[in-house]
Parts: C-alpha cells; sequence; structure tokens
C-alpha cells in the first residue's frame, strides 16, 4: 500500500510538472505575441505622427508664404508683362510710314461724316490710328510722339506699313474753324517714319 502511494506521488509530481511546463510554455507564447502587437502599434502611431508633422509643416510654409512673403496661393499668377503671355509675344515692332489727317472734306473727301470705318463717332481730342486691314479694328499701337491708340478707322490709301493718326481739336485760333485748326495740326505732322509698337490680339 505505502509503495503504490509512493508510485502516485511520483506520477502527480511528473504531471504537475507537465501542466507547470505548458504554462509557462503558453504564457511565453503570449508574451510574444503581446510585443509584437505592441511593436505593430507603435509602427502605426509612428506613421501618424510622421503624417501630421508633414502636415503641420505644409501649413506653416503656406503660412510664411501669405504673412511674410505677401503671396496669396489661391489667388490667380500673375500677368506676365505687355509682350509675352507664357512664353508667347504678344506684341510687334513695326517700321511705319505715318501721316496724319483731320476729319474734314479737305482730308476725308466725302467720307467726311465724322464717323469712322468701324462706327465710331469723332470727339474733339480722339486720338486713333488709320491701319491696313491686316490689322483689325481695337488692335492697340502706340506711336511716339502721338500715343497709345486704337486702329478704328481705313484708308484708300492705307497699305502695307502706312498708318494715319487723326487730329481733331477745338480751335485755339478765332481766325479759324475747328477743322482748319485741326487740318493744321496735321499738316504740322508731317509724314513721320517711325517704329510703332503693335500689340497683338490673343
Amino acid at each position: 500500500m505505502r509503495d503504490k502511494r509512493t508510485e502516485l506521488g511520483r506520477d502527480l509530481t511528473k504531471y504537475k510538472g507537465v501542466v507547470v511546463g505548458l504554462q509557462l510554455s503558453l504564457a511565453k507564447t503570449t508574451v510574444k505575441e503581446f510585443k509584437a502587437d505592441i511593436s505593430a502599434a507603435l509602427e502605426i502611431n509612428r506613421a501618424r505622427i510622421k503624417w501630421i508633422e508633414w502636415q503641420m509643416g505644409f501649413r506653416v510654409a503656406i503660412f510664411l508664404c501669405v504673412c511674410l512673403v505677401g503671396c496669396d496661393p489661391h489667388t490667380e499668377p500673375p500677368t506676365p508683362p505687355m509682350g509675352t503671355s507664357a512664353g508667347v509675344e504678344t506684341t510687334k515692332t513695326l517700321a511705319a510710314n505715318i501721316s496724319a489727317f483731320c476729319p474734314g472734306k479737305c482730308c476725308c473727301q466725302h467720307w467726311a461724316n465724322m464717323t469712322t470705318a468701324n462706327n465710331h463717332k469723332i470727339k474733339y481730342g480722339d486720338r486713333l490710328v488709320a491701319a491696313p486691314r491686316n490689322y483689325p479694328f481695337g488692335t492697340w499701337m502706340t506711336i511716339e510722339g502721338y500715343g497709345r491708340v486704337q486702329v478704328k478707322d481705313r484708308g484708300g490709301a492705307i497699305s502695307g506699313s502706312k498708318l494715319d493718326v487723326l487730329f481733331y481739336e477745338k480751335s485755339q485760333d478765332p481766325t479759324k474753324t475747328d477743322i482748319e485748326w485741326s487740318h493744321q495740326l496735321a499738316k504740322n505732322w508731317g509724314r513721320k517714319f517711325t517704329e510703332v509698337i503693335v500689340e497683338l490680339p490673343e
């Protein structure tokens, strides 16, 4: 009887050791999985932190651009200076032969009705140019000594590089009418050979 008890005790001890071993093995597995979960969570958090830092840096850059530099990222890009448009030339230089005229019959003959070829009603102080048909009405031209004006008229003798500028002013001479005074201004202009800047339509 005593031998059987001793043998049973040994078996219990052996089984107890197996159970403890299994518990330890399970504990180790659980710890490894826990560590793996912690590592994965840390990696996710690091990625989130990097994303937040990037967003913060981007917003700071925009703030500095707006407040310190003075530019607004939501506004349209600045308009290119006259002469260029996104790398494309918008002006050309014309070596022109420029005469002058008044709106009277002495210059316009039977077309002297105070109305230009594009139906513009001529008024005192008007500045405009008659140009060949290859320059559409409304084309801007800068003429030295006359100004920046639009093409608003045609002329039978206006072709090639020839242009004709208008003079129509109130008379400063009591002995001359407005047409006579303006005709004298046109004669004073005479004929000039100069370069003209033509703004090409886009």
